[in-house]
Parts: structure tokens; C-alpha cells; sequence
């Protein structure tokens, strides 16, 4: 792992710290491949592999080939390659996620239809968006949207009040 990514001695004790059952797997079965598809299928570089390292170590103990299914979903879901790899790199705990199971699918399309949001730039801008339960979403885009009304209207009051001084200072 060190030579292959350019995880120092360090980073290397804390993947280990985080992910201990990293040191039960094979390598050329689990952690070669794994690594393998992040570099040449997900083109990430080594500096975006030792961050996903470091903060989702448990990466390398998952098949190539469920790493691919998940990529894969997000594709169908509507992210372009190149906002999942930026995705990827800012949260890499993405690709523990089937973006098509039920779950997923309801907050991304609450994403689109509800917030008329397109769903690879939103999640390239906020990649956390796919951790926040579903509830959590909607109470705060309502939150959101009632402020912003709120916000407008004293807005308007306010410029309201501004055009009324500016008139009673013109006429006096």
C-alpha cells in the first residue's frame, strides 16, 4: 500500500487505526484490486486514493466488482463521470452507496423535482446530501423555502418604508 498509493508509515497506522480488519484481508484478492479499480476505473490520482484512504479505509475490503455496481448507479442515476470522480474525491464514502436502491432514489429525485436542482452538479457541490435522511431534507428545504418568503417579503417592507422616507424628505 505504501508503494503502490504513497501512504507514509502514518497515514498507513491510521488507515489501519480506523479499519482493522484491513489486515485480515489478502492483498492481491481484495486490497490490489480494489486499489486497482480506483486508480484505472475511477482515474482517481494517488493523492485523491490516499484521502479516500484515509477517510474511508474500509474502500479497499470491497469487491472490485461491487465498488463498480455502485459506480455504476450513480451513473444512472444522472452523474456525469467526471462530477462522481470529483464527488468521489470529497466524499469517498459514495461509493458505499447504491444511489438506486429506494432509499437513494427518493432523495435524489426530491433533489430534482421537488428543489429543481439537476442531480450531478447539486451533489458535486454538496456530496454529503446523499447521508441526510430523507425527513431531514424536506424539513429543511421547507425551513428554507419559508425563510426565504420571509426574507423577500421583509425585503420588500423594508425598501417599502425606504421609498416612503425618501418621498417625505423630497416634499419637505
Amino acid at each position: 500500500m505504501s508503494s503502490t498509493v504513497g501512504l507514509n508509515g502514518r497515514d498507513i497506522i491510521t488507515v489501519i487505526h480506523r479499519f482493522p480488519n484491513l489486515l485480515s484481508y489478502s492483498i492481491s484478492d481484495n486490497l490490489q484490486r480494489s486499489l486497482n479499480y480506483l486508480k484505472d476505473e475511477m482515474n482517481l490520482d494517488n493523492r485523491s486514493i490516499q484521502n479516500s484512504l484515509l477517510y474511508a479505509p474500509d474502500l479497499l475490503a470491497r469487491r472490485s466488482e461491487l465498488l463498480a455496481v455502485h459506480a455504476a448507479s450513480a451513473r444512472e442515476a444522472g452523474i456525469s463521470s467526471s462530477d462522481f470522480a470529483s464527488i468521489v474525491r470529497a466524499y469517498p464514502g459514495i461509493l458505499r452507496l447504491n444511489l438506486m436502491s429506494n432509499l437513494h432514489r427518493a432523495k435524489l429525485r426530491f433533489l430534482e423535482e421537488e428543489l429543481g436542482k439537476d442531480v450531478s452538479p447539486a451533489l458535486a457541490t454538496n456530496p454529503m446530501y446523499v447521508t441526510y435522511s430523507l425527513p431531514r431534507i424536506v424539513t429543511r428545504a421547507a425551513f428554507l423555502k419559508v425563510s426565504a418568503s420571509t426574507y423577500q417579503t421583509f425585503l420588500a417592507i423594508k425598501s417599502y418604508r425606504l421609498l416612503a422616507d425618501l418621498q417625505n424628505c423630497v416634499h419637505t
